[in-house]
């Protein structure tokens, strides 16, 4: 019922507070991110339900006890908390990735949950490789990490990685896991745009030559 998702990004739908709080509309929901195009859209993340909350703080992941102590304005950390880190842990370089996830970690009480997707080599190397070589031709740290170096953010502190553990992103208990999308004809299907078309695709579409992602989740004992 209390979600802190770090590394949030551009406002899309359906957002983490959305989705939560269709199931459970007293859900509370924090959103961190250092992106100013991403605070510029921040309001977007704040339309809580009524019953529920969201707040949004403008920090850096390399800030954790400023995250915590801002995130404490709207979550009780007396109460489990899902901490999402997706697609955010690339970008971070191993001496700052690894104490940041275990700070944040040990102030979670029992009950709580890390909710992790990173990018990886393991999987269709050629097409990843080309991806990080034009993030750091640019200068963006792009850290591509194996499973057990996924695995190892879990381990260090001491989470109870969630079966099937940490896999391919579209094998992550995926079966029943997503709506059916909308029908379409196949010939209006064609005219649109790759991104448009994604949402009449269904998770059974994808093929392990698509994917570079791993995805896990994990509770505090």
């Amino acid at each position: 019922r209390q979600f802190l998702d770090i590394g949030t990004g551009l406002p899309t739908a359906e957002n983490v507070h959305q989705i939560a709080q269709d199931i459970t509309p007293g859900t509370r929901v924090v959103y961190v991110d250092n992106d100013p195009v991403v605070l510029a859209h921040a309001r977007a993340l704040l339309t809580s339900g009524p019953e529920g909350a969201t707040d949004y703080i403008d920090a850096d992941f390399r800030e954790p006890a400023r995250i915590l102590e801002e995130a404490a304005r709207t979550l009780d950390f007396d109460e489990p908390i899902a901490l999402c880190l997706v697609a955010l842990l690339h970008f971070v370089e191993d001496e700052v990735a690894y104490p940041a996830v275990r700070e944040l970690i040990e102030a979670l009480p029992a009950g709580s949950r890390l909710v992790l997707t990173h990018l990886t080599e393991d999987l269709n190397p050629s097409k990843i490789r080309a991806v990080r070589d034009t993030y750091t031709k640019r200068g963006f740290t792009f850290v591509l990490r194996s499973r057990d170096e996924v695995a190892r953010f879990f381990e260090q502190s001491g989470l109870a990685v969630d079966e099937p553990g940490v896999v391919p992103v579209h094998h992550w208990r995926f079966e029943g896991g997503a709506p059916l999308p909308p029908e379409m004809e196949p010939h209006t299907l064609a005219a649109l745009d790759d991104i448009e078309k994604v949402r009449y695709r269904d998770i059974n579409d994808v093929t392990d030559a698509d994917i570079n992602v791993y995805a896990a989740t994990g509770r505090k004992g």
